[in-house]
């Protein structure tokens, strides 16, 4: 069955456990053999307790004896490549037990104006009480919930971003997902709007996933994932009036 994400999030991440087992020390060269011999693999890593395997540009995933590891760090990089590499990785190390451990999405949702104007706009609506003697320039939230549809915990932090910050949080926050990395996989960074609103949501998964279906089951849970994501940012932004940020305010809102 063929499965489509149908939003489109700046960065995604993706995590697997399993129980540990020696079948990845013998089976490590299959795993790149054969991304190499479908024509995916560009390029490669190989530790003592690790591989991994770049696939393209902004695309990479990691295995080791208990875990998978994948991301892909682009909003018009397709998830197909790494789809196939996690369904390979599985077909030759046979785990056990796998659990899809965690997801994250990283969105730039753009506004319109300055990014500084917005922040301080916004800003000033959120904590007017401190006004005039004191003026907010800046804010974020971080709040803590669950999913009744998927049976999950998440983690949802959001603001304004001016342009000039943009890189810095999402290379950092892709650090703190695969924190073993020594280098961040490389983030598309091209097309960065001038303001954007910023969400990033981190999902607790802990989904045992069906032996039988493994994969249908996966692409499920990250689709229904990436949707809620995308729908609950867009909830958020209308609902706290942030639609309109960005725009040059009017005496009156002042």
């Amino acid at each position: 069955m063929a499965y489509a994400i149908p939003v489109a999030p700046w960065t995604q991440q993706i995590e697997l456990r399993w129980q540990p087992d020696l079948h990845f020390y013998e089976r490590r060269t299959e795993i790149l053999r054969s991304l190499e011999a479908e024509g995916l693999l560009t390029g490669f890593q190989w530790q003592d307790k690790r591989i991994g395997a770049r696939l393209g540009q902004f695309e990479v995933v990691y295995v080791t004896d208990s875990a998978l590891s994948a991301s892909i760090n682009g909003p018009r990089t397709s998830s197909q490549g790494v789809r196939a590499a996690i369904s390979m990785a599985l077909d030759a190390l046979e785990p056990i037990n796998v659990t899809l451990h965690g997801m994250t999405f990283q969105y730039l949702l753009p506004i319109s104006g300055d990014g500084t104007l917005a922040q301080e706009q916004t800003a000033r609506r959120l904590a007017p009480e401190i006004l005039p003697e004191a003026t907010p320039r800046d804010w974020a939230i971080l709040l803590d919930g669950r999913s009744t549809r998927l049976q999950s915990d998440f983690q949802v932090e959001f603001g304004v971003l001016r342009a000039e910050e943009m890189a810095g949080r999402l290379h950092g926050r892709l650090a703190t997902f695969m924190p073993e990395l020594q280098e961040p996989s490389p983030v598309d960074l091209s097309d960065l709007p001038d303001g954007g609103m910023y969400y990033r949501w981190e999902w607790q998964m802990a989904s045992l996933l069906d032996e039988d279906r493994r994969m249908e089951e996966l692409i499920e849970l990250w689709v229904a994932a990436a949707e809620q994501s995308e729908q609950h940012s867009e909830a958020l932004q209308r609902g706290r009036g942030l639609a309109d940020i960005g725009k040059q305010e009017t005496n009156e809102s002042r």
